[in-house]
């Protein structure tokens, strides 16, 4: 079966969608789970992301995973082989209800913000505006950088990163998956992680220096 058919079917995950996701991120890891053997046969697929925090990233899940990376369940998990994947009490499906329509909601206004990107043009002019800062930490890969909420305003630091995420091409820094965008104004960007919760920094090269990719 596909992986929508199994997870609809098997009795340790009744279609729950976050229990799902723990499978997924069970698998980046190379952890058996319910679903193993269904989303390894899709192993190419997941492989584009990187790892799961990309995977998360590019579907917009954050607010079902926490900053260490786990899922925030729905209903109290105890493993696949000691929870029941439905509700067994009104409580528990009051509780379950309150749970994923806040996950719906807060997703949706994550697809609202993802809406705001820049096209290439727009993405220079943005990034003329700002004071660029040279990493003198690090002479062996030339960059520059901006800081949220210091030489960059919340909203376009924003609109910048969502860019990177939506048009950015996957690289590889020291093994690191990386997206970068190439704009056209003879440097390439890049952010420091997929989750938009922790970004502080946004780094820019020249194209002629290559140390920055993979």
């Amino acid at each position: 079966p596909t992986i929508n058919g199994i997870r609809g079917m098997h009795p340790k995950i009744r279609d729950r969608f976050d229990l799902t996701l723990e499978c997924i991120r069970l698998w980046y890891i190379g952890r058996e789970s319910p679903l193993f053997e269904h989303l390894d046969r899709y192993g190419g697929f997941f492989r584009l992301f990187g790892n799961f925090q990309g995977y998360v990233s590019f579907f917009l899940l954050e607010d079902l995973v926490s900053a260490d990376g786990s899922i925030l369940f729905w209903l109290p998990f105890d493993g696949f082989d000691q929870t029941n994947p439905l509700p067994a009490t009104i409580t528990e499906y009051r509780e379950y209800m309150k749970n994923i329509t806040a996950f719906a909601m807060a997703r949706n206004v994550r697809i609202a913000e993802t809406d705001k990107t820049l096209n290439n043009a727009e993405f220079v002019a943005t990034a003329e505006k700002f004071m660029w800062t040279f990493a003198k930490t690090m002479p062996q890969c030339p960059h520059e950088y901006i800081v949220r909420g210091k030489t960059a305003d919340e909203d376009t630091y924003l609109a910048m990163f969502r860019t990177i995420e939506a048009r950015g091409e996957w690289g590889t820094w020291n093994n690191t998956p990386r997206q970068y965008l190439h704009p056209g104004d003879g440097y390439y960007y890049w952010k420091m992680t997929n989750d938009i919760r922790e970004s502080i920094v946004i780094n820019r090269a020249k194209e002629t220096e290559t140390s920055g990719l993979g």
